[in-house]
């Protein structure tokens, strides 16, 4: 189909199997981030990383969303100022702010935030410590004992 564009790459008399012009293989090159892009830390996963994730796992509303947070890769983010801002871009996006209010009046502002997504992650919490404010107040308390 295209036969006529590669004559044009061939030189008279030539194998038809050699290539015209011999390019040098180039290893790939990284483009690099903008300028106001928040800094990738950790293993290499920012914001807008566990933004992306959250929403493309999660197309309608969870009904766990610290889990599908924690799935998302927020624990691999490097404060709880970037945890927080990933919540608000999911937000930004008609979903639900993926932190219990509970939690967030509790670790919100103490520092705890990541650590405790951590903790909870490494301890494989279950859904069910999420079923009411109780529960997760309880998980909290379990949380600030461990540490």
């Amino acid at each position: 189909m295209f036969g006529w564009l590669k004559a044009l790459f061939r030189r008279p008399g030539a194998d038809q199997a050699e290539p015209a012009v011999q390019v040098e293989p180039v290893e790939p090159v990284e483009p690099a981030p903008p300028a106001d892009a928040p800094a990738a830390v950790g293993k290499g996963i920012s914001v807008f990383d566990v933004a992306d994730a959250f929403l493309r796992a999660n197309a309608q509303r969870t009904q766990w969303p610290v889990h599908a947070l924690i799935a998302a890769g927020a624990t691999d983010l490097a404060s709880d100022h970037e945890v927080l801002a990933a919540c608000e871009k999911i937000e930004k996006h008609g979903y639900q702010y993926p932190l219990n209010p509970t939690i967030r009046s509790l670790l919100d502002g103490s520092g705890d935030l990541l650590a405790f997504l951590r903790w909870q992650a490494a301890n494989d919490v279950p859904v069910t410590e999420y079923e009411h404010e109780r529960k997760i107040r309880d998980l909290v308390e379990r949380f600030r004992s461990d540490r």
